[in-house]
């Protein structure tokens, strides 16, 4: 359109009072999102008509968890009500007045309770969801839009009625009019006093944003690509098409004057506009807002796979080649009030407050969400877009107003997504995880945000030529040792009957201060006389375990499996520098898997002759750094022989090896001189438990001297379980236990 004409439509619009060229109630942030002129000083802290403001202080926090105190609520800077100890880890205000707290004290169960307080700070009442991810304010501020597992619901913040609707992407409410819309992938639908009204096919790729006009004659949603409006009928009465290089971000209504938020990324900046559209989405004006510079970063080159073989990516900071501060691992064991305890999902890291996170890799954006409050905004990007099961990398704990992108984007690695919030007043932490699920969106709602991997396995480069370190679990006691799945704990010399072997681990990735366990924990037997390995090298734990969805039910009863926690053995607190980690070496059946059933193994030490044994534990850190610690114990069994070597007889019959085994096992022996009369009748046979003879691996003379047999279970057709290996020669026997595995 040309300029006079343009001038002209404006002065026409003006003239008829659709649209005033006034100071324009809305501004813009740098990447599209909208912004009421009112507001002054941090978005997070205030109202979004900025009427209302808030202060508070941080004191205790853990990853998901912050103590909150101090909290003050001002109206036109006058104090309304204060509150000493908030009951939540964050805090939103809507244009009425009403403080929603927001409870993450159960974010291990996906979570969170809504505490909801009047105007004028009386409490009214509380409300929990599970998988919610989505908090919306109505247009006056009187009703919360809550997106979760089953619905969108629609509560009044007054009396606590809350109306259901269908899930979708986005919605949002008309208080006078009583209007409801929600706009999932496919539908756009209305309702009105929460009866329906119409649905109709929006052919957007994924919305964004919706909106409904003053007097409800209009209902505006966007993709990043377009805007369409909509009558009370469900007709499209205009759309407009994002201009190239630019996304539509977000969208309000200012009566009858849609306010749409863009936003324009360069290779060097990012930057945010205005269009003012009518209620046939006729472009009124542009207003211009803020610029944004990027800051220039040396990108790096990353190798295809990383040291421990994973896709390598490079830091989410720049520089990209350089650690920064972990301060909490991958199944790190942490303290869950008194009777509890879980594993850590994902990689903390400390940062500055504000620091620019960058993408590790190339990808969709899936997700952009907050699971409660603004401390909590998150955004995932999967290696691509499908309605199926895709991976992706999560970055949590985001500034909402820097969230470069929106669902359905394309990023490249090393671009600009976010800066990190601050969790105290000191420092930021992002919470970052390889993750799986399915869909073209990923909601919090479905139980798919599976946990992958051990972010640690990827991140190139981790130079860290720290070990880790084996501490004492107890003053004087190197390793700990209990009866199987007790909290009785055994005397190291009297060892007997099925047990668990307790080790303490410490390391510091990359000079961290803060202490995490060993990513990796072996151990084995050694006869104590001879130097024989009668247990070899056994995995206890790798700290790289996959879950299926993020849940409680998931890593609580897990870390009973991984670690010790009881009273005497704690896990550590979330502001512990200096932790405890007691792993339970035994739990395991040797392989890099764990399962709920491996809590009931031990080792028995009944399938080993009584006598003095060296175990000894091996811990790793991702980098391959390694701690070599042992002890010396005695196995004590009654009605076990003494396992000295050599038998005072002359016998000598080792433990099988290895033992147990599934197919075949080493049996060495020795033959006792026979006072040089010649060659020694030799028998050495196997028994079940009930003492029946079911193999004969041996019968025959042979010289005095050392001799070793191959014993193979398939070949005799035993099955799975504890049998006696017993050598007899000379007159004399000697008898031990071996375990086959099927």
């Amino acid at each position: 359109m040309k300029s006079g004409l343009f001038a002209l439509l404006l002065f026409a619009l003006t003239a008829t009072g659709v649209y005033s060229q006034s100071a324009p109630v809305y501004g813009v942030e740098q990447n599209g999102l909208l912004k009421n002129n009112s507001v002054l000083g941090d978005r997070e802290f205030s109202s979004a008509n900025g009427i209302y403001r808030f202060t508070y202080n941080t004191g205790a926090v853990t990853d998901e968890i912050r103590v909150l105190t101090g909290f003050r609520l001002y109206k036109n800077n006058a104090l309304q009500f204060t509150m000493d100890r908030v009951p939540g880890s964050d805090i939103s205000v809507s244009d009425n007045g009403y403080t929603v707290v927001y409870d993450h004290s159960f974010h291990f169960d996906q979570k969170v309770t809504l505490m909801i307080y009047s105007p004028a700070g009386a409490f009214l009442f509380s409300k929990t969801y599970r998988g919610a991810s989505g908090f919306t304010f109505s247009d006056k501020g009187n009703y919360l839009m809550v997106r979760n597992t089953d619905n969108t619901d629609l509560i009044d913040l007054s009396n606590r009625m809350t109306l259901p609707f269908p899930k979708g992407l986005v919605s949002c409410y008309n208080e006078a009019l009583k209007q409801f819309v929600v706009a999932d992938e496919e539908m756009l639908s209305m309702f009105v006093n929460g009866k329906y009204v119409f649905a109709v096919k929006h052919n957007l790729a994924l919305p964004r944003r919706t909106d409904i006009s003053g007097s409800g004659g209009a209902i505006a949603v966007i993709s990043g690509d377009a805007l369409n409006i909509y009558n009370t009928k469900g007709e499209l009465t205009g759309s407009s098409p994002a201009e190239y290089g630019s996304k539509y971000r977000d969208i309000k209504y200012d009566g009858e004057i849609l306010y749409a938020g863009i936003h324009t990324k360069t290779k060097t900046s990012s930057s945010g506009s205005i269009k003012l559209f009518d209620k046939s989405a006729r472009l009124l004006n542009i207003i211009n807002g803020p610029a944004m510079r990027n800051n220039p970063v040396n990108k790096i080159s990353v190798p295809a796979k990383s040291s421990a073989g994973y896709e390598a990516v490079p830091w989410p900071f720049a520089p990209f080649d350089s650690a920064r501060t972990v301060w909490n691992h991958y199944e790190q064991h942490m303290g869950l009030y008194d009777t509890s305890s879980y594993l850590h999902q994902g990689l903390d890291l400390i940062i500055p407050i504000a620091e620019p996170a960058y993408a590790v890799k190339a990808g969709i954006v899936k997700c952009v969400l907050t699971i409660g409050g603004a401390s909590y905004w998150r955004l995932a990007i999967s290696d691509s877009q499908n309605s199926g099961v895709s991976d992706g990398w999560l970055y949590a704990h985001l500034i909402q107003n820097t969230i470069q992108v929106d669902i359905g984007d394309t990023v490249q690695q090393f671009d600009h997504l976010a800066d990190i919030i601050a969790w105290t007043s000191d420092w930021a932490h992002i919470h970052f995880a390889n993750i799986k699920d399915s869909g073209a969106v990923w909601l919090y709602s479905d139980n798919e945000w599976g946990i992958n991997f051990n972010p640690l396995f990827a991140v190139t480069p981790l130079n860290d030529t720290q070990p880790p370190y084996i501490l004492p679990v107890f003053p004087g006691t190197m390793f700990a040792f209990t009866k199987n799945e007790t909290n009785t704990y055994l005397d190291p010399q009297a060892l007997r009957g099925e047990i668990d072997i307790i080790a303490h681990t410490v390391d510091t990735i990359c000079n961290s201060g803060w202490q995490q366990p060993a990513n990796r924990v072996y151990y084995e037997i050694k006869n104590g006389v001879t130097g024989a390995v009668v247990k070899p090298k056994t995995l206890g734990h790798i700290l790289n375990h996959p879950y299926t969805f993020y849940e409680s039910g998931n890593y609580i009863p897990y870390a009973g499996v991984i670690y010790k926690r009881d009273a005497q053995l704690l896990p550590s607190g979330w502001m512990s520098m200096n932790r405890d980690y007691f792993h339970n070496l035994t739990n395991s059946n040797g392989d890099s898997l764990i399962t709920l059933e491996e809590r009931e193994l031990g080792l028995n030490t009944q399938l080993y002759p009584n006598g003095i044994y060296n175990i000894i534990v091996t811990a790793f850190d991702p980098s391959g750094n390694k701690a070599v610690d042992s002890m010396t114990v005695t196995f004590n069994n009654p009605g076990m022989g003494t396992d000295t070597g050599q038998d005072p007889e002359g016998i000598y019959l080792t433990q099988n090896y290895p033992n147990p085994f599934s197919d075949k096992t080493i049996i060495t022996y020795n033959v006792a001189g026979n006072n040089g009369r010649g060659d020694v009748s030799v028998l050495l046979q196997i028994f079940d438990v009930l003492g029946n003879l079911v193999a004969t691996p041996v019968r025959s003379y042979q010289t005095p001297g050392k001799y070793q047999v191959e014993f193979e279970a398939a070949t005799n057709r035993l099955p799975g379980g504890l049998y006696l290996y017993r050598l007899a020669c000379g007159g004399k026997s000697v008898t031990r236990k071996m375990m086959i595995l099927k």
